[in-house]
């Protein structure tokens, strides 16, 4: 757990921006569930908690921020257990990015890089559900917890047949240059989600469509303009580099 000098300067916040060198941190959000648990070892730790007995807002979002300018961003979320959302957003123009995300996470996830890719480690790749059309370079998805329900009874390893059969999915990749993911009209979009992370509006009301009450309704938002997108489930391990354990989605 974070040392109490650390803890005495909590925030509902945070955010980590560099300009000449990268970023890597480690951010402990204290929610409902403030159980002490094991720390896990990461550049820099800060915890995030609201004001002494304030009930926890559930529109409201936790937000996590990284920026880099030269360099890349690191940034892992070990263990979330707040009622309210998380919203994760990394950046980096000449490095890649990587994410680790805690097994409670679920919602939206939205990319885009103009040289790199979308990689995703063995459990991400499990519970990820890409949306609307695919494309090398961008693409919106879907996070589900493990072993949690969708609307229709389906678990998260049967999330992209759920996907395929509501005809959300690309039959192939590709697709004219600055056109949009192809989704269904119904379903309202999250509050503030679509504004915030900048998700095109089709795109959340099909992860509404799709998720239903299956999701929290955190977020996260990942840009790379010349480096790889990497998402890992917090306690893999982290691959600085091209490496077997994250695969290409």
């Amino acid at each position: 757990m974070p040392q109490e000098t650390v803890t005495s300067q909590s925030a509902s916040s945070a955010s980590f921006e560099s300009s000449s060198s990268a970023i890597g941190v480690e951010v402990w959000i204290m929610g409902d569930d403030t159980k002490a648990e094991e720390k896990l070892g990461q550049d820099t730790t800060v915890r995030l908690q609201g004001p002494e007995g304030e009930a926890p807002s559930k529109t409201k979002p936790v937000s996590v921020n990284a920026k880099s300018t030269l360099g890349r961003v690191h940034v892992a979320v070990p263990r979330y257990t707040s009622s309210r959302p998380l919203a994760v957003r990394a950046k980096s123009t000449n490095g890649a990015v990587h994410v680790q995300l805690p097994p409670q996470f679920s919602g939206l996830v939205s990319w885009r890089t103009e040289r790199g890719e979308l990689r995703l480690s063995p459990k991400m790749r499990e519970r990820y559900v890409s949306l609307g059309e695919s494309y090398k370079h961008r693409g919106v998805g879907m996070i589900v917890r493990m072993g949690q329900n969708l609307p229709s009874g389906q678990t998260v390893g049967q999330a992209k047949a759920v996907a395929e059969k509501k005809g959300l999915k690309a039959k192939g990749a590709g697709g004219k240059k600055g056109s949009r993911p192809t989704t269904p009209d119904a379903a309202a979009v999250p509050a503030g989600e679509e504004k915030e992370l900048g998700l095109p509006a089709a795109a959340a009301a099909t992860a509404a469509s799709v998720s239903g009450q299956a999701t929290r309704g955190d977020a996260v938002e990942l840009i790379s303009t010349y480096g790889n997108i990497h998402i890992y489930e917090a306690g893999e391990s982290l691959a600085l580099s091209l490496q077997e354990n994250c695969v290409v989605q």
